[in-house]
Parts: C-alpha cells; structure tokens; sequence
C-alpha cells in the first residue's frame, strides 16, 4: 500500500518508476474494477491519515474514494431515500465540515472534486488535459446535488445555493504523463489549501523528491507512525469499504 504515495509523506524511489511506468497513457476502454485496484486502498488510507490529523471538530473532510465511486454509479435523479441507504454512512458526524474531498476516478483518471462551502466554490484538481473534462464537470455537478441533500445543515449554514456553484478546473499545471495518477492526485489533496496550492507541483518538484529526498522528517515519522498504528485496522476498513460498496451497488 505505501508504495503509492509516491514521496507525498515517505516513499521509496523505486515505487515512484514503478508508477511511471504502470500509469503510461491508460486506454480509456479498458475499466478497472476498484476492488481489484490497488490505488482505492492507498487513497483511503492518505484520506484517513488526512482526516486524523484535522483539529476537532474538523473543518475539512477527506472521502474515502469509494464513495466517488458509488456517486459515479447512480443519477442525477436518485431519490433521497437511495442516497441515504448508498452514501449515509459516508456522511455521519460531517455537519460541522466546509470542505470536502472527494476523488473521483473514472475512464483511468484521478481527478479531485473539492466542495468548499465557505467560499461557495467547487474545485477540480487534475492538470490532465483529457476529452474526459466536460464529463467530470457533469459529474461534479451530480455530486453536489447529492452532497446538498446528505448535508442540508452544512450548505444551510454556510447560505450556499447549489444554482450558483459552478464547477471548474483549477488552473495548475503537471507532468502530463503522470498528472491522471493517484500520485498526482495525493500531492493535489495534501497541497490544495482551499484556493490554490500551496506549492507547485510539476515534474521537476517530483524529481527533487525523488533525487534529494527532501521532505519534513517530523511529517515522515508522523506518517510512518500512523500507519503502523492503523494499517490492521485499515485493511479491514477498505475490506469493509468493499462490501459496502458492493450492497450500495445492489439497493
């Protein structure tokens, strides 16, 4: 599993080519089962390490990328009561969150959805430029509908009016070989400070990663830490993230 964060926190140089060369130009007629792809499981555990560090109550929340998935399954027209049974789960004790992360992964890329309430705008975090972009804003769109219904309180209390959230790719820039990959999309989640990010992210960041190592140690023990305290636990949160998805799928 750590092998995908690809130097976000701590990880190895050779993982990092291996996700070169494993995310060459994917062929977006080939589909991939989440359950048989490895990058939902490192994904949801950057998301929870994300999640534990927030102050509490927390103020922004990062989503398991399974319940992109289950969003990506259903319409625009699912009634409230099926969105309750497929995503309420996702959604208990969020009422006090302004910002939400939600990764979305479809047609072979990664693209990060994030909602923030505070500022009434909606984000999209991928520096791929695929033919795929109006799809994901439709989907975007779709998504916070869903989002209005499950946390009514969250957009009530922040006088948020979907009409007026417009969805649109931030405007950041990437290595276009890698940019659709979850390591492009881990440094998007862990950089993106509400409005832009906080740093650049490009090919030559990624080298300086690789080559130098340079990263803070205190945020690379913290990691190193929270994984060997919480990948048993992990493991059966993604096993029961599976078999939830695979009964949200069913209803």
């Amino acid at each position: 599993m750590l092998g995908g964060f690809g130097k976000v926190e701590l990880v190895s140089t050779s993982a990092v080519q291996d996700e070169t060369e494993k995310n060459k130009a994917p062929a977006v007629d080939e589909p991939v089962d989440p359950d048989e792809n490895e990058d939902f499981d490192v994904i949801s555990m950057f998301c929870r390490y994300m999640n534990a560090k927030e102050e509490n109550p927390s103020r922004r929340h990062f989503f398991n990328p399974y319940f992109g998935e289950i969003c990506g399954s259903m319409s625009k027209s699912t009634s409230k009561s099926t969105l309750k049974k497929r995503l309420g789960s996702y959604c208990v004790n969020l009422e006090c969150c302004n910002q939400f992360y939600i990764p979305l992964f479809q047609f072979n890329e990664w693209v990060i959805m994030v909602i923030n309430l505070e500022a009434k705008r909606v984000d999209l975090l991928s520096s791929y430029h695929s033919i795929q972009r109006i799809h994901f804003v439709n989907e975007t769109f779709k998504v916070v509908g869903f989002m209005s219904q499950l946390l009514k309180n969250s957009f009530k209390r922040n006088d948020v009016n979907i009409n007026n959230l417009h969805p649109q790719y931030a405007d950041i820039v990437g290595d276009p070989k890698l940019c659709h990959t979850r390591m492009y999309a881990i440094l998007y989640m862990q950089h993106w400070d509400g409005s832009g990010l906080n740093r650049t992210i490009n090919s030559e960041f990624i080298d300086k990663l690789i080559e130098e190592d340079e990263f803070d140690a205190d945020q690379k023990d913290a990691f190193k830490n929270f994984v060997k305290d919480n990948v048993r636990e992990a493991k059966k949160a993604n096993r029961q993230a599976r078999e939830a998805r695979k009964k949200a799928l069913q209803k």
